[in-house]
């Protein structure tokens, strides 16, 4: 049975539980926008712009103070004769809260699939291999596990630390001699924030996480695959944000991070990534928002550039990403008689990679409706 089917059952199961239950939130946001480039294709392939809708349904069910039930489903559907594009996720989970106030502490479990069909960005267009599509290829389930617990050291500083464990299983294509994507990975996290004052704070976080491949062997230095070993990564990742008020109405906040990634091989896979961000929220009257942000980002796997040499299919080696994101929201309660909302957002993405297939420009355009119970 399908998470889909499942969460459907849950639903249908919970629905009439609701009433019993200490308190239950349910919302639903329909969109309806313009995608420019839905494939991420570059300009040596035909790009087609489309239009689509976004749905995406939140349920939340309170059997107690600490305990709680999740639910969502998310989908997204073009206007155009190849349904590539479309995606669906939906995913189910339990969280609980900690008793103690002075320092809170959650946990979640989470189980989540997804299902998209796999657009080769190499090739521009549906994969197959040995006479087998692989449309299917990044179609997954996914099983997350995170404990959080926060101190307050001081005054203004507070720490927080995570353990998150993810376990990702994508779809098997036994009778091909292909790899195997399947992995598990083990997350230790640690933030802490520092209050200046009523208008200022700084977090610094780091993160340290081992991924490790059920079916996937370590490769050389060239890429060829070395038999009867395991590959894995250790990531690691550094984090600065700086928020400030300008007033009670507008914040802004700058942030820094740095990526380090490491195999267990022979460094093929080693990379790092930088990134800095600025992000305006300006809150309307009205329990209304205007947000803002700019995103710059840097990516470099460490082994040299082989993009020269002819005939080489490899991804590619280095890219550059700019992102701009709008987006706002408008209360529609006095005009209504429920809890909604009007949203409408705008993004923009440039990527220009050293291999001309994962260069792209995207721009996605959207406006909505989100309703709340």
């Amino acid at each position: 049975m399908t998470l889909k089917k499942i969460s459907v059952l849950i639903m249908a199961i919970l629905t009439p539980a609701m009433g019993q239950a200490k308190g239950h939130e349910i919302s639903l946001s329909i969109m309806l926008g313009s995608d420019s480039n839905p494939y991420k294709f570059a300009d040596q392939y035909t790009v087609q712009a489309s239009q689509y809708m976004n749905l995406d349904l939140k349920g939340k069910v309170y059997f107690s103070k600490r305990w709680s039930s999740i639910l969502q489903w998310q989908a997204r559907q073009y206007q155009q004769n190849d349904d590539w594009a479309d995606k669906e996720k939906s995913s189910v989970g339990l969280q609980y809260k900690g008793r103690s106030k002075k320092r809170p502490s959650a946990f979640e479990v989470r189980l989540e699939q997804q299902d998209k069909t796999y657009v080769s960005r190499l090739s521009g267009g549906l994969s197959s291999y040995s006479g087998e599509s692989l449309d299917d290829r990044y179609d997954y389930t996914q099983l997350n596990l995170k404990w959080q617990k926060q101190y307050n050291l001081t005054r203004n500083l507070a720490w927080e630390y995570e353990v998150k464990f993810k376990q990702k299983n994508y779809q098997d294509f036994d009778s091909l001699n292909i790899t195997d994507l399947d992995y598990r990975i083990l997350t230790l996290g640690n933030m802490f924030e520092y209050k200046i004052n009523k208008r200022q704070k700084d977090e610094f976080s780091v993160d340290v996480s081992y991924r490790f491949y059920t079916h996937r062997e370590k490769v050389d230095i060239s890429g060829a695959d070395i038999a009867n070993t395991q590959l894995g990564y250790i990531d690691a990742a550094l984090t600065y944000e700086h928020t400030l008020k300008t007033s009670k109405r507008h914040k802004l906040a700058m942030g820094l991070t740095y990526e380090k990634r490491v195999d267990n091989g022979s460094g093929y896979y080693d990379n790092q990534k930088a990134k800095i961000e600025f992000r305006s929220r300006y809150r309307l009257l009205g329990k209304g928002s205007l947000t803002t942000s700019y995103q710059f980002s840097d990516f470099a796997y460490d082994r040299e550039s082989n993009q020269g040499q002819p005939g080489s299919t490899d991804e590619y080696s280095a890219n550059q990403k700019h992102q701009l994101k709008f987006n706002g929201k408008v209360s529609l309660n006095a005009y209504l008689p429920m809890n909604a909302q009007w949203l409408m957002g705008y993004r923009f993405e440039q990527v220009k990679a050293d291999k001309a297939q994962y260069s792209y420009e995207r721009h996605q355009l959207e406006t909505g409706l989100k309703f709340q119970m």
